[in-house]
């Protein structure tokens, strides 16, 4: 990624594309509580923190939860990218 942004001079997506499910498991549920969310993206973050051309896809296609849930996932993985130290640009605020 760093290469992507700082060589070639892009902006960079990181998306976890989950379709809010890890190992499908809908993300907030015993399973898979909020919180691990929130640490995947603050770990993702930590390494690409310093890089002003990095994009956080934080909500990718959320199906089958209501509106709720999808605000809670944005909000976990919004906190685990300032947790991070990252910079969380205007368009991508807390829901």
């Amino acid at each position: 990624m760093n290469y992507v942004t700082n060589t070639k001079g892009m902006y960079c997506l990181l998306d976890l594309h989950n379709y809010h499910r890890y190992r499908n498991q809908v993300i907030g549920s015993t399973a898979v509580p909020y919180t691990a969310l929130t640490d995947v993206w603050q770990r993702l973050a930590t390494l690409y923190k310093d890089n002003p051309r990095m994009i956080w896809g934080t909500v990718n296609e959320p199906y089958g939860i209501i509106y709720l849930a999808a605000r809670l996932g944005a909000n976990a993985a919004i906190k685990g990218i300032r947790d991070a130290g990252a910079t969380v640009r205007p368009n991508c605020v807390q829901w």
